[in-house]
């Protein structure tokens, strides 16, 4: 784990809302500068219609494997519920698969 980062990060969230908006998108930008790429970024809280962040929010991006990500935090909800339902083992059946990009 980056120390100095995770510490910058958890002492930002004592900061007022729109400053560490400020500073996310600063961190954003920075990132996209360094990349080489076009990046894009949006989060807000759920229940707010303001963003935490918007760095390129206008741009149309492939959407791939976000999904993936709302799963994960569904299963890590979950487990806070359940602690031993990381360590269960389910088996998959050919039946499970859907349509998609071939790959689970």
């Amino acid at each position: 784990m980056n120390r100095p980062a995770f510490l910058a990060a958890a002492a930002s969230a004592l900061l007022p809302a729109p400053v560490r908006a400020q500073r996310l998108h600063a961190a954003v930008s920075e990132i996209a500068a360094s990349s080489g790429a076009i990046l894009g970024a949006y989060a807000r809280r759920l229940g707010s219609r303001v963003p935490a962040v918007a760095f390129n929010s206008e741009e149309r991006f492939p959407t791939a494997s976000v999904i993936k990500v709302l799963i994960l935090v569904s299963l890590f909800q979950a487990a806070e519920r359940d602690p031993e339902l990381m360590t269960r083992r389910v088996r998959l059946r050919a039946s499970d698969m859907v349509g998609g990009s071939g790959f689970l």
